[in-house]
């Protein structure tokens, strides 16, 4: 959709015949302000050689500002971020961006990037399999070896993130982008088995979950990793997450067994898992522990 300009300011200038300064201020409204300064080197050929260019704004649209995000700078993380963050505000807003030109491949060539800003109110996906961060609130860097989100507070669907921090590195360079997740987070037993099924978990180990369904309360702090833009399957995504579950009831287990009043603490990694506590069994109190393989795919039971 066209996006309005009411008031801009353009200057440039040549020094020495070979240098190229430039000055962009642009006003979008709503959607905010932002600042653009470029020095560039011209060679002999009269071509960019070398660009710098530094990207200021107190306050803009994120959808806008990825829009405008440099064709040439961290083109796999700027693709995942407009694929990822379609909405919210980018407050005090630091940028730096450094390219040369690469005759390999006939265009300019990122050779360093730093900087910093902050999130408001903003959505930000990781997944298409799981919902995406809702109201975050976050303060962000940037630089060569990696781009990290500390979340201050957000919603992931219906629970509530209390901190947590998403990393992407490398940015510079041609190796895989890999994306480490950990979120502390606290809300309803029900959602959070939802979205685990919907990201793709139908089992644990030897156990069916594609029918049950949960309720009570959840925390938990979870951390994940996986290839930047592959689809991934959560159970091989995740690689710790230690949960307390409280006051929770689930239905549809394996054999038909309901269990209700259950008091409970989950450790999860990379190996197996363990779930701890009491709960009552068919109207029946008891006490147990149950260890899933994850390798071999199997159960023990105690208790």
């Amino acid at each position: 959709a066209p996006v309005l300009m009411p008031a801009a300011n353009l200057q440039a200038q040549f020094t020495n015949n070979r240098t190229l300064t430039g000055g962009l201020t642009a006003d979008f409204g709503p959607n905010g302000k932002i600042s653009l300064l470029a020095n560039s080197n011209i060679d002999d050929g009269n071509a960019i050689e070398t660009s710098k260019l530094d990207v200021n704004s107190d306050d803009f649209d994120v959808a806008l500002f990825t829009a405008l995000w440099p064709a040439t700078a961290a083109t796999a993380t700027r693709s995942w971020l407009r694929q990822y963050m379609p909405s919210g505000r980018i407050r005090d807003a630091k940028l730096t961006f450094h390219t040369s030109y690469n005759a390999d491949i006939g265009r300019q060539k990122l050779q360093e990037i730093n900087g910093s800003w902050r999130l408001h109110d903003t959505t930000l996906g990781w997944s298409d399999h799981s919902p995406p961060f809702t109201n975050l609130n976050a303060d962000l860097s940037l630089d060569n070896a990696k781009f990290v989100a500390n979340i201050t507070n957000a919603n992931f669907g219906e629970m509530s993130v209390q901190h947590g921090n998403v990393t992407i590195s490398p940015i510079v360079g041609d190796a895989t982008r890999q994306v480490a997740l950990s979120i502390s987070a606290k809300g309803g037993l029900g959602k959070a088995i939802d979205h685990a099924k919907a990201s793709g978990l139908t089992k644990l180990a030897t156990i069916d979950v594609t029918d049950v369904t949960a309720s009570g309360e959840a925390e938990m702090i979870l951390q994940a990793a996986f290839p930047l833009g592959e689809q991934i399957s959560l159970l091989k995504a995740i690689q710790k997450l230690d949960a307390t579950i409280s006051n929770a009831s689930f239905s549809n287990l394996s054999e038909g067994i309901d269990i209700d009043d259950a008091e409970l603490v989950v450790a999860f990694d990379t190996e197996g898992s363990n779930i701890s506590g009491t709960a009552s069994f068919m109207g029946a109190p008891a006490e147990f522990s149950v260890q899933f393989d994850r390798e071999k795919e199997s159960v023990r039971a105690v208790g």
